[in-house]
């Protein structure tokens, strides 16, 4: 495969990436190494201009064998060579399977296939008139559950760095999958990092609503508030060079259908669970009120089960230690 490595920038530039791994260690053409500033020509991968589009694109060496996620981080030439002071322009990742991009697959040990789910919910419903409604009665029943509370199965961490590129600028954009933060934002500058504490909106603007842009009223990032969409870092950046490393659980809001993979809350502990929630509905499609008001009795208890367990997930037995490497 090739074109894995992609970024955007003014068209007419000189644009490479560096490749790290999920213990911070730098691709060097040869091995992921601590990073050492004498080798850095050597941790570039070049990116080439698609005609005068300003979209770059590059090639993920395929000496790189570990399946994983690699963050990588692009940046501008300004020189002859990779040197460093060259600005970051973007950041991404890869799901990388040892020889190619992985496949995206939402898939959790034990959960049904949408065809053995299907087979399931009918034997007790009966009617095979009713598939697609089925799935639509299916698909309320996953969505009030995450309504209701997170559960484990949604919960799949992913990293994401950004930056801020202009003095005064202090909103990074939360991604399109955001689904929950799952620890704080943390501040990574050259000489160190530390993690930022989260407050809330009405604590955010006390302290910095009425901060200008200008310098002296800069510093380095302490705290950040979530509003919006997007991430508000307090105070206001005093560089351009610190890097916002954000940890979060994924989103996941795709319908399923005869075709899934795997279905969610189908495990052996919560499949009778969803089951009740998507019979409650389908009797309540046709008007068969005694059958759908048993089953919505088996659901709210089931939920609340399945509420009881997700709550003892979180309570705190285990203090994990982070530092920087």
């Amino acid at each position: 495969m090739s074109g894995e490595l992609r970024a955007i920038t003014a068209t007419g530039s000189a644009v490479y990436s560096h490749i790290l791994n999920r213990s911070s260690r730098i691709w060097s053409g040869i091995i992921f190494e601590v990073y050492n500033s004498g080798n850095y020509p050597a941790y570039s991968v070049p990116l080439v201009e698609q005609g005068l589009s300003g979209v770059y694109i590059g090639n993920f060496p395929v000496t790189i064998s570990d399946e994983d996620t690699y963050e990588i981080i692009h940046y501008v030439r300004l020189g002859g060579s990779p040197t460093e002071g060259d600005p970051v322009i973007g950041t991404s990742t890869v799901k990388w399977d040892g020889a190619g991009l992985a496949a995206i697959e939402d898939v959790v040990a034990g959960e049904m296939s949408g065809v053995n789910w299907e087979a399931y919910v009918l034997r007790s419903f009966k009617r095979t008139d009713k598939r697609s409604e089925l799935f639509e009665a299916t698909n309320a029943s996953i969505a009030e559950i995450r309504r209701r509370f997170r559960t484990s199965r949604d919960e799949k961490e992913t990293v994401i760095t950004d930056t801020i590129d202009t003095l005064g600028e202090y909103k990074l954009n939360v991604e399109s999958d955001f689904g929950l933060m799952i620890s704080d934002v943390y501040l990574r500058d050259p000489a160190n990092g530390a993690f930022l504490t989260k407050i809330t909106k009405a604590r955010y603007d006390e302290k910095y609503g009425r901060w200008g842009t200008s310098a002296a009223e800069r510093n380095i990032p302490r705290e950040y508030c979530l509003f919006g969409g997007q991430i508000l870092l307090g105070p206001i950046p005093d560089s351009v060079n610190y890097v916002y490393v954000i940890s979060y659980g994924i989103s996941n809001i795709t319908p399923v259908n005869i075709g899934s993979t795997a279905i969610p809350y189908t495990t052996e502990d919560s499949k009778e669970i969803l089951r009740d929630g998507t019979l409650f509905r389908l009797y309540g499609m046709v008007e068969n009120d005694d059958q759908a008001g048993k089953y919505k009795a088996f659901w709210d208890v089931g939920l609340d089960q399945l509420d009881t367990k997700e709550r003892r997930n979180r309570q705190g037995l285990i203090a994990v230690a982070y530092h920087d490497i």
